[in-house]
């Protein structure tokens, strides 16, 4: 497996420019909570799935405000790890997205099952084998 590997005490900052599709959105949302310094996503598309993460990011004790009509600031300071509402996390496949970032944070993740709608088989088991790599033991 290849790896890029960033060793230094230089602190990564910056801005990059990224399309509003949910397939970008939903992952930039989730690495919000890799940090506990204020996060400014902005041209985010206005979607249900969206609306979602929002909620699930404010459920984990995130503080989020809307600043712009498709902007949003996220400051994951004060997080619960086991905030994630189970209900939400049923109706959400992205929702899967936030395991990486929160066992990184915390060392330990308890995630409920994502859900989502019914298109098809989407196995989440590339997820949980990428946790296995880095080391992390997972219980079903």
């Amino acid at each position: 497996m290849e790896i890029f590997e960033i060793k230094g005490p230089n602190e990564l900052k910056g801005e990059i420019e990224v399309r509003g599709s949910k397939n970008a959105a939903t992952p930039i949302l989730a690495a919000t909570l890799l940090t506990d310094k204020p996060c400014v996503i902005k041209n985010l598309p206005l979607i249900e799935d969206v609306f979602r993460m929002i909620e699930l990011i404010k459920g984990l004790g995130a503080d989020v405000d809307w600043a712009g009509k498709r902007a949003l600031r996220i400051q994951a300071k004060n997080i619960n790890p086991d905030g994630l509402d189970p209900d939400l996390v049923n109706k959400l496949r992205s929702s899967i997205l936030f395991l990486g970032p929160l066992l990184s944070r915390f060392k330990k993740v308890s995630m409920p099952q994502p859900g989502g709608c019914v298109i098809g088989a989407r196995p989440i088991n590339a997820h949980i084998e990428a946790m296995k790599e880095i080391g992390a033991v997972v219980e079903e």
